[in-house]
């Protein structure tokens, strides 16, 4: 399952969507995929992989300034994990 948000972080989890799905997900046993601008989130989340586009660009602006070039990455990135868990 996919979900995203702007910045996802400990505010994320308490009641906003993505925190709803993940544990609408974890409820069914169904890995997560948050796709987010930033996330200050370090610590594992169990069943939850988080793809935050502004880690793969060399700064946050340039994550906003150019999104299509670091969301095409973070597809691809979801591509590979659903290729895994085949």
């Amino acid at each position: 399952m996919v979900t995203g948000e702007g910045s996802f972080d400990s505010q994320s989890l308490g009641g906003k969507i993505p925190g709803v799905v993940i544990e609408l997900a974890r409820s069914r046993n169904i890995p997560v995929v948050v796709v987010c601008g930033v996330s200050p989130i370090t610590e594992k989340i169990p069943g939850v992989t988080v793809i935050a586009i502004s880690a793969g660009a060399p700064s946050i602006q340039e994550s906003i300034d150019h999104p299509v070039v670091y969301l095409r990455d973070a597809g691809r990135e979801i591509g590979r994990l659903a290729t895994e868990a085949r």
